[in-house]
């Protein structure tokens, strides 16, 4: 229904008032999607949001795969704001694997972390682990030594 209302019913967008832009990100809920490099700059659509203060950092954002289910179903549209503000730990978030210089892929999962402390007072992570929320799905590890993962966003809510 509420589909059908968002496509019939056009209501006036107010950039991050009452609209965030959609980007034609293909972000899965499963192993890493392939994408070219792209700027939430480049909205395919602009998706209205109730009850939220919106800022300039939200955007939303297609989601492909079942291993966030149920929380984030197959094919939903979901709300993600650029950056994560404090600890990622145990947060939805959006990471972004750079494997050459002009691609880049994208998936949804909930962040975990181990870090320890090093002999100069400064914290390292020992593990990053980005978990699945469907129990079908196995969490996978990232290499925290290696720099080519960024945590681009934090997911706020499934909007349809």
């Amino acid at each position: 229904v509420e589909q059908l209302y968002r496509r019939h019913v056009q209501s006036e967008i107010r950039p991050y008032v009452t609209h965030v832009p959609r980007v034609p990100l293909a972000v899965a809920a499963g192993a890493f999607l392939d994408n070219g490099v792209m700027g939430v700059q480049e909205a395919e659509a602009w998706e209205e949001v109730e009850g939220r203060k919106l800022t300039s950092r939200d955007f939303a954002a297609r989601i492909h795969g079942r291993s966030m289910e149920p929380e984030i179903p197959d094919g939903s549209v979901c709300l993600f704001r650029l950056g994560v503000a404090c600890s990622r730990e145990g947060r939805l978030v959006l990471v972004r694997e750079t494997r050459r210089q002009d691609e880049g892929a994208f998936t949804v999962k909930r962040y975990r972390s181990s870090k320890k402390r090093n002999p100069d007072g400064s914290w390292s992570h020992e593990t990053i682990r980005l978990e699945p929320l469907n129990p079908e799905f196995d969490a996978f590890e990232l290499a925290p030594e290696e720099d080519r993962y960024q945590v681009l966003a934090e997911f706020l809510e499934v909007l349809y």
